[in-house]
């Protein structure tokens, strides 16, 4: 715990321990760290363990069929690796589209979220590592397409397929080059 009367203290102390974030979520004024768990938090935490493999394994199963129901739709899908195992904190998608797309979702109830959309090299306290905007143009295109759809250890596949229904009626299926 960290007790101040300075402003400038307490703005900076706020900012290290969500990874350097200033004043604007996801924008970053200088290099943080991840530090912000409570004891009570890691009580309740504790108490959590034991439904964990469960959580993941339907987390895993909405993650498993998103990539079936989705394969064909208009977008890129996260890939997997054989022998990995993925918790699925995050279902990315990229689509051109991903403004129109996360408004459409949006009308129809289904929540979704950018959670970077400025790639880390473009925030002045990393702009050391990259020459500027152009100079990791992939992670710029990226950071443009991203968009991370529900998954969560609560949801039902009932409403997976309705979230995939509706990213399906949206932007559509993939075009299949004619011989």
């Amino acid at each position: 715990m960290i007790l101040t009367n300075d402003d400038e203290v307490h703005r900076r102390c706020l900012s290290l321990r969500i990874h350097g974030m200033g004043r604007e979520r996801y924008y970053y004024d200088e290099v943080g760290y991840t530090s912000r768990l409570a004891e009570l938090q890691a009580a309740v935490l504790v108490s959590k363990i034991a439904r964990l493999d469960d959580w993941h394994e339907n987390r895993n199963r909405i993650a498993n069929y998103y990539l079936d129901a989705l394969k064909d739709a208009d977008i890129i899908l996260p890939r997997t690796y054989e022998g990995n195992n993925h918790v699925w904190h995050q279902f990315t998608i990229q689509s051109d589209k991903r403004d129109g797309l996360m408004e459409h979702l949006k009308e129809k109830g289904i929540g979704s979220a950018i959670f970077y959309p400025v790639p880390l090299h473009l925030h002045s306290p990393y702009a050391m590592y990259a020459n500027g905007e152009g100079s990791l143009p992939i992670t710029e295109i990226v950071s443009k397409q991203c968009l991370s759809i529900p998954v969560h250890q609560h949801m039902t596949l009932e409403q997976a397929e309705n979230v995939a229904n509706e990213i399906k009626a949206f932007v559509g299926m993939k075009q299949v080059a004619k011989a």
